[in-house]
């Protein structure tokens, strides 16, 4: 006997406590439906298959489709838990009781993102999926993984011996770096990577060919000079720390070099970051930027730095900048 229970799936355009209810509502309806092994009507597979593609974004819909059939069933569980939020506000309908009960669903998942908003911190057994057992053994076609929480009620054996290659991985965490680079060693396909490292934990460059493959980057500059080094980076959101160094990136000269796609928060406020005229020198690919700052505009600076970069940069097409108050 199957039964479909609720879970946070989010998709673009749509609000996730919508589907939450229309989900719950349905779980409990179900409960005690046994699936039909048989379908009630013939359909050729991929007449199927169309039908159930076009609602992608109708969560209410697929699970009671889901509970129609077997064939039924093998074709909306891959769209109901493709992409799987949790969200700390959503409480009861986290989905991990589903996947503890039917582990293999988990083989399902593309996305998985555990976020928090404001104080909210997400839900202890949030966690669960990634520590090992069989959700985790199982969790095998994982491509994207956004861990992004500040409160420290996080497992401490998550992400271990994990059966899949992300493309896609965002930590920020206040752990130790160390757990993270023993992760990132496993992962070889990893293309986009946003981290926070502070740089009293820094302990160097990441040696290739760890994250050998890395295109876009996120983070402040601990980050930076722990993998930016020896790699191809073309896309890089520089996100200043309050412990970051004052010192220049001649030794990162190279690799500056084949960004072309650059956004650089410009200040928070604080004299030791690093300013955006340290690096302009190294750009000599960038194509398109984008500066922002978290303080009162001062239209001399700006005009100053708007001459400076159109004088120097001769690759650049597109420029923003946008002031945040």
């Amino acid at each position: 006997m199957e039964v479909c229970s609720s879970s946070i799936i989010q998709t673009p355009g749509q609000s996730p406590h919508a589907s939450m209810a229309d989900l719950r509502k349905l779980s409990k309806r179900n409960t005690e439906q046994v699936i039909d092994e048989t379908p009630a009507f013939p359909l050729p597979p991929e007449l199927i298959g169309e039908i159930v593609g076009n609602l992608l974004d109708d969560h209410a819909t697929l699970c009671s489709l889901s509970l129609a059939n077997k064939l039924l069933q093998n074709e909306c569980q891959p769209l109901l838990y493709r992409v799987v939020v949790h969200n700390p506000l959503n409480g009861r309908g986290a989905p991990v009781t589903t996947f503890k009960k039917f582990p293999y669903l988990t083989r399902h998942i593309h996305a998985y993102h555990i976020g928090q908003l404001g104080t909210y911190a997400p839900r202890k057994d949030s966690w669960d999926l990634l520590r090992p057992g069989p959700a985790l053994s199982a969790m095998r076609n994982l491509k994207s993984l956004h861990i992004r929480v500040i409160h420290r009620n996080i497992a401490q054996d998550i992400l271990t011996d994990c059966p899949f290659q992300l493309v896609s991985f965002s930590w920020i965490l206040p752990l130790e770096t160390g757990r993270l680079l023993q992760f990132l060693a496993t992962q070889g396909s990893i293309r986009c990577l946003s981290s926070r490292i502070s740089m009293d934990t820094f302990s160097g460059p990441l040696a290739v060919p760890v994250c050998e493959n890395l295109e876009q980057l996120e983070g402040d500059r601990g980050s930076i000079e722990t993998f930016l080094p020896g790699r191809r980076v073309t896309s890089l959101v520089w996100i200043p720390s309050w412990g970051d160094s004052t010192s220049g990136v001649e030794h990162l000269a190279n690799e500056f070099g084949a960004i072309q796609n650059l956004t650089f928060h410009t200040s928070f406020g604080r004299k030791h970051v690093v300013g955006f005229n340290t690096i302009v020198p190294y750009l000599k690919n960038l194509q398109c930027l984008e500066l922002s700052t978290f303080v009162s505009p001062d239209f001399h600076a700006m005009a100053t730095n708007l001459f400076i970069i159109f004088s120097s940069l001769s690759t650049l097409w597109t420029m923003c900048m946008s002031f945040l108050t």
